[in-house]
């Protein structure tokens, strides 16, 4: 099928329509009269008329497929030398923590119905390289207690999202002092008049790496938050017409770097929906960038103009944007392409495709905030912060899931190239990555999965690289419905070459008990 989904003809609703009313009746009388297989068999039948008449019921193109279309063609203008792919941030660390949850992944942040699910767990590890050193090992014992989390609900004035993944680290042959390690992205819509204005909250807090030569240790870290916050109209002058403003206000924090900035960012919106499933778009957005340590950072500002498709099917979800960004960090405007598209596949009830790619100028607060881990899951940590200075991100990310009566398989890869200007070339860098996780559900109560994950990044103009991975398994048992025990071992293994740079082999293994309060 194509991303551009079909409508069915009016008739074909109508008689599927009535269809689905006989159908209830006959069920009702059924129950009352009829044995419950009896009553399994006609509702079989219907089903099958049911998709007999979708078959042969007559397809016709909509308005939402000419405009989408039409969009492809414009965003297939833009020169593919400029199409670069990637995802802005690639940076689950293999070395960092050691403790993911294998089983069931969770749906990417914000996406999907409502749920809960948090799972609390204390246990101790062993490592054979603590100082993650080629020449230094160390064997390393440590004790953890970790929450692993998402919220996701939905009311009539407010919604919330939160999802978020913790460590507490107690190194118990001091190599380390105490540690708290751990991501949260949440936000928060409440509808002050719902329909039309609307209040927004949302927070993203984590970690980044300091040095790119040194080992990803708790001594190479820093803490980072960004949170903002503001309204949301939403006009309809029109009954197919919408107009939304927003306004932000956000503020960055760094723990150690100088780089703590406000933000103010506005975004004017019309379109027009062609159907209940699709849309298009003209896109305005004004940012303004202050910072609170002037001597280090130049205040700059940005701009966006742009048009947005978005279609919405029964099995596929995709959105296009195409214009251009501008920014004046170089005491003048520089203006360069925007594209972006993201599509989901659903090609069954146990397999989907996801793929997301854009072009545009953004900043390493941005990039933060849009960082995610992949199949191989765990806390993710962000590439090191070396400049706030306005980038040229290309980047494209993908994935493939799978999960079926015992199995699961997951694959997700990316790819991004972040290109400063001259005066911060020396940080332009390309990375990439991919995660594979495969699981099988051996009996009732044990769970066994293999993960793995590559990645690597290349800094050009400092003549440095490095590669890093991991290599593993677990096995859960799960003797109750709200606890259980997992044992977890994994490789990590990083070269680099060019100046500086840390090599390392280590070897770990985790033993945790786990607790499942809402289960």
């Amino acid at each position: 099928m194509s991303v551009c989904s079909s409508t069915y003809a009016p008739g074909a609703r109508l008689t599927l329509m009535h269809l689905a009313e006989n159908l209830l009746d006959r069920l009702r009388r059924t129950a009352t009269t009829a044995s419950a297989g009896q009553a399994r068999g006609l509702a079989d039948r219907y089903r099958q008329s049911e998709r007999q008449l979708i078959d042969m019921a007559p397809r016709r193109a909509s308005r939402g497929q000419v405009w989408c279309w039409a969009l492809l063609v414009i965003l297939a203008t833009v020169p593919l030398a400029s199409f670069a792919v990637g995802v802005t941030g690639v940076g689950t660390d293999p070395n960092l923590v050691g403790v993911r949850t294998p089983g069931v992944r969770a749906q990417p942040f914000g996406v999907g119905p409502e749920v809960s699910y948090i799972d609390l767990s204390v246990g101790l590890g062993e490592t054979d390289n603590v100082l993650l050193s080629r020449s230094d090992t160390k064997f390393q014992t440590m004790a953890l207690a970790g929450v692993d989390f998402e919220v996701r609900r939905r009311g009539t004035r407010l919604n919330t999202d939160l999802k978020g993944d913790f460590a507490y680290l107690d190194y118990l042959q001091h190599a380390y002092s105490k540690q708290l390690i751990g991501r949260l992205d949440g936000e928060a819509t409440f509808a002050l008049f719902p329909e039309w204005l609307t209040w927004v909250v949302d927070d993203s807090f984590g970690e980044s790496a300091v040095s790119p030569y040194e080992s990803t240790t708790p001594s190479n870290l820093e803490k980072i938050n960004v949170v903002s916050t503001g309204p949301e109209i939403v006009l309809r002058p029109g009954q197919a017409i919408f107009l939304r403003l927003n306004a932000r206000y956000a503020y960055s924090y760094y723990e150690s770097s100088p780089f703590d900035s406000k933000r103010t960012l506005g975004t004017a919106t019309i379109g027009r929906d062609l159907s209940r499933t699709s849309s298009v778009s003209l896109n305005v957005v004004s940012e303004r960038l202050r910072f609170k340590n002037t001597v280090v950072n130049t205040n700059y500002d940005r701009r966006k103009l742009y048009i947005g498709c978005n279609l919405r099917g029964s099995h596929t979800d995709f959105s296009a944007n195409g214009g251009a960004t501008q920014a004046n960090d170089r005491g003048h405007w520089v203006t360069t392409p925007l594209v972006e598209l993201d599509a989901t596949r659903t090609l069954s009830r146990s397999s989907k495709l996801s793929f997301l790619a854009g072009r545009q100028f953004i900043d390493i607060a941005d990039a933060f905030r849009s960082l995610r881990s992949g199949a191989a899951g765990g806390i993710v940590v962000a590439p090191v912060v070396g400049t706030t200075a306005n980038y040229l991100s290309s980047y494209a990310s993908g994935g493939w899931a799978f999960e079926r009566h015992r199995t699961s398989f997951e694959i997700t890869g990316r790819w991004e190239r972040d290109a400063y200007d001259s005066q911060h070339s020396a940080l332009n860098v390309t990375r990439g990555g991919v995660e594979l996780r495969v699981g099988r559900r051996m009996s009732s109560t044990l769970t066994a999965e293999a993960f793995g994950a590559l990645y690597r990044e290349n800094y050009a103009g400092q003549r440095f690289s490095d590669a890093y991975g991991v290599l593993g398994g677990a096995i859960a048992l799960k003797p109750g419905r709200s606890t259980g025990f997992r044992v977890r071992y994994e490789h990590n293994r990083r070269t680099s070459s060019g100046a500086g740079g840390a090599a390392y082999i280590e070897n770990r293994v985790f033993l945790v008990a786990e607790y499942f309060p809402l289960q």
